[in-house]
């Protein structure tokens, strides 16, 4: 049985122990990869070729061209490990955060959005190599030789062309997106329970999903210029160059709309995938 607080909102992360936490974020974030991985590896190559400016049609028909289903599948075992132990690391320590900041704020989704903005922060620390390799494996051309495709493979050779420092390229910007995006995540997620909470028309599992896309398309439509300079640096394009001066070089070449490039299909992708995982989040975090 779900235990509610007097607003009528589910029990927040903060009252879940750790272990729950993480298994709950874990089995969301293992069913949220095997669906939505392939759209996403669209996305990013769409992302990463900027100049070419092609539809979504004609990149997924050039991907398919050069490596069937499979390439849009690659390194994902790589990804599947990035995105579950990530989120892992998010909502496991985003309680104690919470319960860091609560003699000072009190339960209140301000507390919920710093609390994520620094659980965020320490994941993008962590994970940015991962991050980096999973990317380029997303993106590489099928020019390149099989064994970089591979994780070891494109590991060893990100190193060779960049060094050790290769694998936190990018990492400031990497940190306003995580922290920023992870915070305002728990902060709308938060501000919509408390709002459903007083109606009637929509409850239980419902809820749950309608909160989750809810969230899911404020969020990436907030920080998506952001995931663009991501996508772009891990790439390995653009290594050395700040993302300062590579949004300036980018919205100069093709006008404002690259920094948007590919958002009709994440923001799709956006509110399916948050509602999924917000659901099946929920749904474990209750069954503990």
């Amino acid at each position: 049985m779900m235990i509610r607080n007097p607003l009528n909102t589910p029990k927040t992360v903060s009252n879940l122990t750790n272990t729950n936490r993480v298994k709950a974020a874990t089995g969301a974030s293992t069913l949220s990869f095997a669906l939505f991985y392939a759209p996403e590896s669209l996305r990013q190559k769409l992302v990463k070729d900027a100049s070419g400016l092609k539809s979504v049609k004609e990149q997924a028909t050039r991907m398919y061209n050069n490596g069937g289903i499979s390439r849009l599948y690659r390194g994902g075992s790589l990804a599947c490990l990035h995105l579950t132990a990530s989120r892992a690391v998010n909502f496991g320590l985003v309680g104690d955060f919470q319960k860091t900041l609560h003699p000072f704020l009190g339960e209140s989704p301000l507390t919920a959005a710093l609390a994520g903005a620094g659980a965020a922060t320490i994941k993008a620390l962590v994970f940015q190599p991962i991050d980096i390799i999973k990317v380029r494996l997303q993106t590489e051309s099928q020019k390149e030789r099989v064994q970089q495709l591979k994780p070891l493979g494109m590991i060893n050779n990100h190193y060779k062309q960049w060094g050790y420092k290769g694998f936190y390229t990018g990492l400031g910007n990497a940190i306003v997106k995580s922290g920023g995006g992870f915070g305002l995540y728990m902060f709308t997620r938060e501000k919509a329970d408390e709002q459903l909470a007083q109606n009637t028309w929509v409850t239980g599992a419902a809820k749950n999903i309608v909160v989750g896309s809810i969230v899911g398309a404020i969020t990436t439509t907030s920080i998506y210029p952001f995931d663009v300079l991501k996508t772009q640096r891990a790439s390995g394009q653009y290594v050395g160059v700040s993302s300062f001066k590579l949004a300036g070089d980018l919205v100069k070449t093709h006008g404002p709309k690259v920094l948007y490039r590919g958002l009709p299909l994440r923001l799709s992708l956006g509110v399916l995938q948050g509602g999924v995982f917000n659901g099946v989040l929920r749904y474990l975090e209750e069954k503990r």
